[in-house]
């Protein structure tokens, strides 16, 4: 994850924390609409640099493309997990009042992940399931981390 990621994830995590729900999801909406524009202009230089108008060798055509790509997968994986996190408190905007019964919501996800991992193992299954369900655990547990620092105090590091 590159430090703009890394800034932008910690922006959204303490907006969670410090406001209302909708700010939060403003702000993550805001996030993801400009990582759409970063992989937008990646995408015109990936383009670029296979037009064969570039003028460096293949080998570090080869090599800033495998970088770039690397930091644009970073940032799908972080936007799919905020999607997974703005479809659930849309659909289910509640959550538990206790920390055992959230825990379970993110164990219940992980299972699902499991599942979803040994029926691709076994060749009954597909990679995009499997990442569906990584996704929808990972935005489960930020409800639950939003939830502990909300109702039991329960900050960063403490």
């Amino acid at each position: 994850m590159n430090e703009k990621t890394r800034r932008e994830a910690k922006r959204i995590y303490t907006a969670i924390l410090d406001t209302e729900q909708k700010t939060a999801i403003s702000i993550i909406i805001e996030v993801l609409a400009e990582k759409d524009r970063e992989i937008a202009e990646l995408e015109k230089d990936v383009a670029f640099y296979k037009s064969g108008r570039d003028e460096r060798s293949d080998d570090e055509k080869i090599q800033e493309i495998v970088e770039l790509e690397a930091s644009a997968a970073d940032d799908v994986i972080i936007s799919m997990i905020f999607a997974e996190l703005r479809e659930a408190e849309v659909k289910f905007p509640g959550w538990p009042k206790d920390v055992i019964h959230g825990t379970a919501i993110m164990i219940e996800e992980a299972g699902e992940a499991m599942k979803a991992a040994l029926d691709l193992y076994y060749g009954r299954g597909d990679c995009a399931k499997l990442q569906k369900e990584i996704a929808q655990t990972g935005a489960m547990a930020i409800r639950l981390l939003v939830y502990l620092s909300r109702f039991f105090q329960c900050r960063s590091g403490g």
